[in-house]
């Protein structure tokens, strides 16, 4: 018994002693870490659990931005927008319709107010500028932009790595309607700074060579935003980051990658956009549009308070290299080093059977930028169509020849033949030219027969009774040139001038339309022509003036872009007269990338019928095409003799897409004066669906048959354009 008691004492003293030790271990270890559990604190602090986090997106400045075709913007709209039946305008009534909202769900459209606060987009405020200005292709954008409510998911902003989903989606409309398509159900994942932004990407796609075609498109996972590049700097709030594009490849062959700041949205992104025709709006194409095409800051809030994104700002025009005036020098060296002041060739009897080839240049003869149009010449004064329409049928308006005057175009041979209504947008191989193809024009050139001439003393003088009239846009707008004159002095420097007139149509405005009042202008300029042997050849060929020649653009109108090797003009009084038909950007380089087309084309006079000149091949890219010249002229040049034919632009047509086999087109987006300013393209309310077939016509036809073959590409390419690059 006491040997029992004695082990139960000395069990309870171990007992003791261990929880003693216990109790000391458990203290030390205390002690040892005083601050563990304010430690555990911290680490909880940084980490969020967030139920109604924003996102707010402009996307970039093109999305809010005027579009390439008359009366028509880019803009966002809440929701996924419903199926509109075709590549055509949103009508009046397209919320009723389902494809304009300015909220959906969780998802909101916002833009700026003049006074810093903010508004709902709605259909009559969409195309405006937060002063209530209309917006236009020269940079001017409404600021619109997109804002998520109750995303949820968790963040740790000590590591700035998070997730979170939204619900909702919203619609990027492009030309008004033309081409659209949706982004569903954002989520962020972001690790340690880096991540992306991913969703659904569903829309509409187009056959970017028949704008009767138009498919729904089997939705896909994409990229929104990639944080590769930028870093993103998580806070309790939240955070702002602009989106990689500097520097990011497209994948797409004619990405311009020469150009400072050149990148592009995600790949995947751009890749949705082939089908939907807006390609080459999402990266660096080389066109005018290049600089509004970055993506805007994106902001998330995790306290569901909204952030008003940072509005992009207007990029500066670069400085302009000293410009060389539109008028030849006197004493103008030639290649081999003489002066061009030749010995007077011998007098050459008066003449009447001088004749005046000329297709002015590329643009004219190219597809136009608007669904279903193009550019083309008609021979005499055409009468008053009453507005800014498409011309619709033959006969008061558009005719091949008048007079002495005739429009011809070549034949695959090369072979030239009178223009006909139906042909007069086909090229030489019966294919409709398209605007987003750089080199797809239909070649047609003026033929003016029965001039006078004299030649006395080394000097040409020329006249010709008669007129033509130069259209773009299938007739929205159109002018006359009657009765040329052309003076070539002795020492090679010629000018021909005529007397213009046409339609002015106001740029803020559609529903206007005025007679111009008549003027004399100068339609070319010229030097170096060896008179001597233009007498002896009985004729001459020369490229007008173009290149290097200045034009101080007016308050308002799109200055001229002097930063590609090929910047010029048009004579002043030329461009001057077209500010008034709103075709004034088309006369001169604007950064558009219409650039290409823009230069004078060579110019001929025959001073008998014996001298005939057969159309060239069509050129390749980085080759000269003559035009009107060709074997048997005498100066091939522009300024000098000797020189090669003009030359063509290195920049590629604007389009969505690749408009032909021979071509990838870049930008389209011109900026023309006559596109970007007007207003909704529309001649009366309820207009509706306005398609390929009668644009402009109010319910005529229009240019029957060209829809089916002009492609969406330009409209879309940003193809244009109209760059479009316009016109990208």
């Amino acid at each position: 018994m006491k040997r029992s008691i004695v082990t139960w004492v000395a069990a309870g003293t171990i007992f003791l002693i261990l929880v003693f030790a216990t109790g000391l271990l458990i203290g030390t270890a205390a002690l040892a870490s005083p601050n563990s559990e304010s430690g555990t604190s911290e680490a909880d602090s940084s980490k969020l659990k967030v139920s109604d986090a924003g996102l707010t997106w402009g996307i970039n400045a093109e999305s809010g931005a005027g579009a390439y075709l008359p009366g028509s913007c880019n803009f966002l709209s809440a929701g996924v927008a419903a199926d509109n039946g075709g590549s055509s305008l949103w009508p009046n009534d397209a919320e009723k319709r389902g494809l304009f909202k300015a909220q959906d769900g969780n998802v909101k459209i916002l833009r700026p107010t003049a006074d810093g606060g903010t508004q709902p987009i709605t259909w009559d405020n969409k195309c405006q500028t937060p002063d209530g200005k209309r917006v236009n292709t020269a940079g001017v954008s409404s600021g619109n932009y997109v804002q998520f409510s109750g995303g949820t998911g968790e963040v740790d902003t000590a590591t700035n790595t998070g997730n979170i989903q939204w619900e909702g989606s919203f619609t990027v409309v492009y030309y008004s309607g033309y081409t659209y398509w949706s982004v569903s159900n954002p989520k962020l994942e972001v690790k340690n700074g880096k991540g992306k932004l991913t969703g659904t990407f569903s829309g509409y796609g187009a056959d970017m060579a028949d704008l009767s075609k138009w498919e729904k498109l089997k939705p896909v996972e994409g990229t929104i935003a990639d944080f590769k590049n930028n870093t993103v700097k998580l806070d309790e709030n939240g955070f702002t980051v602009t989106p990689d594009y500097e520097g990011v490849d497209s994948g797409q062959p004619d990405q311009n990658k020469e150009k400072d700041g050149w990148g592009s949205f995600p790949k995947s992104w751009v890749d949705f956009n082939v089908l939907t025709g807006q390609t080459q709006y999402w990266y660096t194409s080389g066109g005018a549009a290049d600089a509004r095409k970055s993506p805007s800051p994106l902001s998330v809030s995790f306290t569901g308070t909204p952030v008003m994104p940072e509005q992009p700002s207007a990029t500066p025009q670069p400085p302009a290299p000293s410009p060389k005036p539109d008028t030849g020098d006197d004493n103008t060296e030639k290649p081999d080093g003489t002066s061009t002041e030749e010995k007077n060739p011998p007098e050459t009897p008066t003449g009447s059977d001088a004749t005046l080839f000329w297709a002015i240049n590329k643009e004219t003869s190219a597809g136009g930028f608007a669904p279903g149009t193009c550019n083309f010449l008609s021979a005499g004064v055409s009468p008053d169509n009453g507005g800014a329409v498409v011309w619709d049928a033959p006969g008061k308006l558009y005719k091949p020849t008048d007079g002495n005057v005739k429009i011809e175009k070549p034949d695959a041979s090369g072979e030239f033949h009178t223009a006909t209504w139906q042909n007069k947008c086909d090229d030489r191989y019966g294919g409709r030219v398209v605007a987003a193809d750089k080199d797809s024009h239909h070649e047609s050139r003026l033929n003016i027969a029965g001039g006078s001439i004299n030649i006395d003393d080394g000097e040409i003088t020329a006249s010709w009774d008669g007129g033509f009239t130069i259209v773009f846009y299938s007739g929205m707008t159109y002018w006359s040139v009657s009765d040329p004159k052309l003076t070539v002095t002795k020492d090679g420097r010629g000018e021909l001038t005529g007397t213009a007139s046409g339609y002015g149509a106001d740029m803020e405005d559609l529903s206007k339309w005025e007679k111009l009042k008549s003027e004399t202008i100068t339609l070319a300029t010229f030097s170096g022509l060896d008179v001597n042997k233009a007498v002896k050849d009985g004729g001459f060929t020369v490229t007008p003036d173009y290149l290097g020649v200045d034009y101080r653009a007016g308050d308002g109108n799109t200055p001229q872009d002097r930063t590609e090797a090929e910047w010029g003009s048009f004579p002043k009084s030329w461009v001057d007269f077209n500010v008034k038909t709103g075709q004034s950007s088309y006369w001169y380089s604007s950064g558009g990338i219409a650039d290409a087309r823009k230069p004078a084309l060579p110019l001929t006079i025959a001073f008998d019928n014996s001298f005939q000149v057969p159309a060239t091949e069509p050129a390749k890219p980085g080759e000269s095409v003559a035009g009107a010249g060709g074997p048997g002229s005498t100066v091939t040049g522009g300024n000098t003799v000797g020189e090669p034919g003009v030359g063509v632009p290195g920049a590629v047509g604007p389009g969505g897409g690749p408009q032909s086999s021979s071509a990838q087109p870049a930008d389209v987006e011109d900026t023309t004066a006559f596109a970007a300013t007007a207003y909704e393209a529309r001649r009366s309310e309820g207009m509706g669906t306005i398609n390929a077939k009668t644009w402009w016509l109010g319910g005529a036809t229009a240019a029957t048959g060209i829809a089916a073959t002009v492609g969406i590409g330009w409209l879309l390419r940003r193809n244009i354009g109209l760059d479009p690059s316009t016109w990208t």
